[in-house]
């Protein structure tokens, strides 16, 4: 899927917010998505399935919120994205993705979860206005290591950042 395809299914989606921050489990919510939380060794992190045509995320117990807000916007972005649909998977007995498939639809999970949370026109203004990444993560709720990488690329074409990211 092309860049430009996932930001337009992104900026579908966050229609209704007009400021920082957005809140993934309320896109959730809103998107019918169901969040159940997990304490498991085994498990360490996000996941998403479905079962019948019903969309559940599984989260492991996190510590911080910056982070699990980022972990729901990446799994809504295999949900919105069609993921499950491509192709079918039975990720529980076999695993049918090759390395390269795989890869390419996590990397358009993170675009999606990167515009949703960070919109690329929104990262300008904050940016102009603190030039502080700290502040960035904060009132984007997202983990400060995604914000230096946005703030980082910033001014790149968009096709170019996530290429690179």
């Amino acid at each position: 899927m092309a860049v430009a395809d996932i930001i337009e299914k992104v900026r579908n989606i966050r229609r209704g917010y007009s400021r920082p921050p957005i809140s993934a489990s309320k896109i959730a919510e809103e998107l019918n998505v169901e969040i159940r939380y997990y304490d498991h060794p085994c498990f360490t992190t996000s996941f998403s399935v479905k079962v019948n045509d019903k969309y559940i995320i599984a989260m492991p117990i996190m510590l911080h919120k910056y982070e699990e807000n980022y972990q729901i916007a990446r799994q809504l972005g295999h949900i919105c994205l069609g993921h499950f649909d491509y192709p079918v998977v039975d990720t529980i007995n076999e695993d049918k993705l090759s390395a390269s498939e795989r890869e390419r639809l996590n990397h358009n999970a993170n675009i999606f979860a990167n515009e949703l949370l960070l919109p690329t026109e929104w990262l300008w203004k904050e940016w102009y206005r603190y030039r502080d990444v700290r502040k960035i993560a904060d009132i984007f709720n997202i983990p400060e290591e995604i914000a230096a990488k946005r703030v980082k690329f910033m001014g790149k074409p968009i096709q170019e950042l996530y290429s690179i990211m």
